[in-house]
């Protein structure tokens, strides 16, 4: 299954079941840089953008898990296995705008909501790692949630690390933080 088939079936489902996403930032109360979607933040010259935020239930995938691709299916049992009740999705862009080499890991990062702050590390992604200069990936990061209803989450905030050059030195005193705001739909 193409992913513009899995993007076809969330938007059916955001529209037929309401579920929640993330469209727009919250107004950052700790001085967290937040814009209109898609949010941005450069650190030493790599430009990562959140361009959407979307939180589903887990009864959502358990419904299509029969038609699922690899890469969903991997999410769907990473969530059994985890036993979560919400499951999210943070579509990422990343450019590196320097003209050397970096590495960056946005799936090693953390969410953090209302009542629960989950770490990224069991995220099912392959996304991250080299990037060569001016080069641009998009990828998916996933996080779930055992203690928030999809339905009961305010506000998403995502942080990861800085960009690495090759010897491993942080190109930036400070990672990305993005915050968005939850818009029921």
């Amino acid at each position: 299954m193409g992913s513009s088939v899995i993007v076809l079936v969330i938007l059916f489902c955001l529209t037929v079941y309401g579920l929640a996403a993330c469209r727009r930032p919250a107004p950052p109360a700790d001085g967290t840089l937040a814009a209109d979607p898609p949010i941005e933040q450069n650190r030493g010259g790599v430009v990562m953008r959140v361009k959407d935020v979307t939180v589903l239930p887990t009864s959502f995938l358990r419904q299509y898990k029969g038609s699922l691709d690899l890469g969903w299916q991997k999410v769907y049992q990473a969530s059994v296995i985890e036993r979560v009740i919400t499951i999210g999705i943070i579509d990422i862009e990343v450019e590196n705008a320097g003209d050397i080499p970096i590495s960056i890991y946005p799936r090693q990062g953390e969410v953090e909501t209302s009542g629960e702050r989950v770490h990224l590390e069991l995220c099912p992604s392959e996304f991250g790692g080299s990037m060569q200069p001016k080069a641009r990936v998009e990828g998916k990061v996933f996080f779930f949630l055992k203690r928030r209803k999809y339905s009961d989450i305010p506000w998403i905030r995502y942080s990861t690390g800085a960009p690495v050059d090759s010897a491993g030195s942080p190109l930036a005193e400070e990672g990305y933080r993005f915050v968005a705001k939850v818009v029921l739909e």
